[in-house]
Parts: C-alpha cells; sequence; structure tokens
C-alpha cells in the first residue's frame, strides 16, 4: 500500500499494520472484531427478532437503529457497543 511500511528498510524496525492497532483496542474494551462487527450490523441492518401473523400472512419484525441513526453515516462514531460483561461501550 502506498503510504505505509510493514517491512524493514535499511535496519529500521517493523511497522505495525493498521488493523493490528484496531485490534489490540478492541481485545483493550472486551471485544473481538467478529462481535463488534455483528452489534454493527445489527444496529445497521437489523435482525430478525419475531414474527407477527395476520390471517395467513406473517412478517419478520426487524430489530434495528432508528432510520436518522443508522442512514447518516457520521453518526456510525457515536453507537454503541456492549462488551463481554454486559458494559456499553462508546
Amino acid at each position: 500500500m502506498a503510504g505505509h511500511d510493514y517491512g524493514t528498510v535499511r535496519g529500521e524496525a517493523k511497522k505495525d499494520k493498521p488493523e493490528d492497532d484496531d485490534q489490540a483496542r478492541l481485545q483493550l474494551i472486551g471485544l473481538s472484531s467478529h462481535e463488534a462487527a455483528e452489534q454493527i450490523q445489527f444496529l445497521l441492518t437489523g435482525a430478525p427478532v419475531t414474527q407477527v401473523r395476520e390471517d395467513i400472512r406473517t412478517a419478520d419484525v426487524i430489530a434495528r437503529s432508528a432510520g436518522t441513526d443508522r442512514l447518516d453515516p457520521s453518526k456510525l462514531n457515536d453507537m454503541t457497543l456492549m462488551n463481554h460483561w454486559g458494559k456499553a461501550v462508546p
């Protein structure tokens, strides 16, 4: 990648990949990258939580963030996740 050096050049120390920093931060707050991704996906696209039925029709009830929050990319940093211990992580 341009602008990043992930190897050694003339004896300089190897620089960490940006993904390594993200993984370390997630571990510090008690989340894996998979858990964080699942929670963000739930907030943005939702997940079926139950079904409702009327006569012969059945519809899934989807839980997700409100439209104003999930449709505005600038609000992504304001979303709160939960760590392994049930503590909210902004």
